[in-house]
């Protein structure tokens, strides 16, 4: 361990220090959201018939789709594919297979998943800022959320065209580069062909989305967009071999290197146990209605999603290529170990906080609870808009330091264990363990709503709204236990995927079927007098 180790243990030791005394001082903490415990909606799953055949047409599903991302786009060549990738020499981290596969994925009629469509829910949400329609729909109930999805749609098209043509330029080049003729046909011809496929493919992407939200398990979207990260561990699972002799050669000896897989394994299995855990915690608020019927609203650190950190990781590699380029005396390692971290670091809560100001409305959240005529417990409810501000604050701070943690990680191992491997980057890699780790956390929340409504004791339940917000459809919960009407809450989100209040998320709120109508007019009738 040389002297800048040591100095990055002894930063961290008294950050987390400082961080335990200022958080213990000004009451910033979360508490745990659940209702049920993991054993029991483990057992859930295999009593229930319906999550049974929910899971099995998800997985089901998923296979069927993994194999459907195979299918290449008419005009390519696989042949000159093939010999395309024997001409590459890449042999530190992938095989000739395995770099075939990568690069057959980049040229199917899947070739574009479900990219178009989150562009589009994050440039309308981006939108809503300038544009008052937009914001107004996105906090404007059903019917807005029934608005937003339309638009989303229609900028998903659009942007499905724009890059299948940049995909299909991409192509052209590639079929330049070593002289191999990977497509068979004309320019033209390729585009009018394969723009339209491509745009058709996203399209069936969402439907098929749709059929897992509505008779499957998740959200459609979500669960299609994480279904590769398996692949991708079986795929570090089959480099381990190379990290071990990588450890080896750098190691004394057979049992140290296997120590090190042993602390690396676990250091994988903690990261993603810590995640599960942080993503299902939040400040808890107490509400309650007329009646005196208790409910709760939630500020969960997921409010945002992983969005700042991407943004922070694409913007600072921006900002190191121009300094490279224009100012090379700023190559010192005093600049990239220092300066850069610091600038992450900030960036990341900057980012965090800008972006809730967008998707969170603590006004909307007042008035919801003006209308419905609930109130919060041990609050002056003339301030609830000060008073949700302030706890979210708080819930930020803990958003910005877990995604500040989520990036540093694979580079502290790299570093500490002084190994650099794909594995490890696999492994490791936020962009895929986090959002994975959100749907698994989604779900379970879902396996509570089949818990609750087998134990309701009501044997038919019907949906009479969908909310875009989960506080939303928590009031309107609580406002229809004050009309006598149970309600259910059933959660379709993507948790650190996306940020909230995009048309990804679905809070479905379910009553009695005889009590459908009677619960949708009384929502509808006071929706009109809530004030964006």
């Amino acid at each position: 361990m040389d002297f800048f180790d040591l100095f990055i243990l002894i930063v961290l030791f008294i950050i987390f220090t400082w961080l335990s005394r200022v958080f213990k001082r000004h009451f910033i903490s979360l508490s745990p959201i659940q209702r049920h415990s993991l054993k029991d909606l483990f057992i859930l799953i295999f009593k229930n018939k319906e999550i049974r055949r929910r899971v099995l047409i998800t997985i089901g599903i998923l296979i069927i789709l993994r194999i459907m991302f195979f299918i290449p786009l008419p005009g390519i060549n696989i042949f000159a594919l093939q010999d395309f990738s024997g001409k590459i020499q890449n042999p530190s981290f992938l095989t000739k297979i395995e770099l075939f596969t990568k690069m057959v994925r980049g040229l199917t009629i899947f070739s574009l998943g479900l990219m178009p469509f989150f562009s589009a829910c994050l440039l309308l949400q981006l939108g809503s800022v300038f544009i008052p329609s937009l914001r107004r729909f996105t906090f404007g109930g059903e019917q807005g959320r029934n608005r937003l999805l339309r638009y989303t749609y229609i900028l998903t098209i659009l942007l499905s065209i724009f890059y299948a043509y940049i995909l299909t330029s991409w192509i052209f080049k590639l079929s330049t580069f070593k002289e191999v003729n990977l497509v068979m046909l004309p320019a033209w011809q390729f585009r009018l062909i394969t723009i339209p496929i491509l745009v058709g493919a996203v399209i069936l992407l969402l439907f098929i989305a749709d059929i897992i939200t509505k008779y499957g398990i998740g959200n459609g979207v979500a669960v299609i967009a994480v279904s590769y990260f398996p692949i991708k561990l079986l795929l570090a699972a089959k480099e381990m071999p190379i990290l071990y002799f990588q450890i080896k050669q750098i190691s004394d000896g057979i049992v140290y290197s296997l120590i090190i897989l042993l602390i690396l394994l676990i250091l994988f299995i903690g990261i993603i146990w810590g995640s599960f855990y942080f993503t299902r915690m939040g400040k808890i608020i107490k509400i309650r209605n007329k009646n005196l019927q208790e409910n709760f609203i939630y500020l969960r650190p997921t409010i945002v999603g992983y969005i700042p950190l991407e943004w922070t990781v694409e913007w600072t590699n921006t900002i190191i290529f121009l300094f490279m380029a224009y100012a090379p005396f700023l190559k010192s390692s005093l600049f990239v170990r220092f300066l850069i971290p610091i600038i992450k670091c900030i960036l990341i809560f900057v980012l965090t906080y800008v972006y809730a100001l967008i998707v969170f409305k603590p006004k909307y959240i007042q008035n919801l609870l003006k209308t419905y005529e609930v109130t919060v417990i041990e609050e002056d409810n003339r301030f609830i808009d000060r008073f949700l501000k302030y706890n979210l604050k708080k819930v930020l701070i803990f958003t910005g330091l877990f995604l500040i943690g989520v990036m540093f990680i694979p580079d502290l191992i790299t570093h500490f264990f002084k190994i650099s491997s794909y594995t490890i980057v696999s492994l490791f890699n936020w962009a895929v363990l986090i959002p994975f780790v959100g749907v698994i956390s989604d779900i379970i929340q879902q396996l509570e709503f089949f818990k609750d409504k087998e134990s309701s004791g009501i044997k038919t339940w019907s949906i009479c709204y969908i909310a875009l917000g989960e506080n939303e459809a928590e009031i309107k919960r609580a406002y229809l236990a004050s009309q006598g009407i149970p309600s259910l809450i059933e959660p379709l989100r993507f948790s650190w995927g996306m940020p909230v209040r995009t048309v990804v998320d679905q809070y479905r709120i379910y009553v009695p079927q005889d009590k459908k109508e009677i619960a949708r007019n009384l929502i509808l009738k006071l929706e009109k007098n809530t004030k964006n």
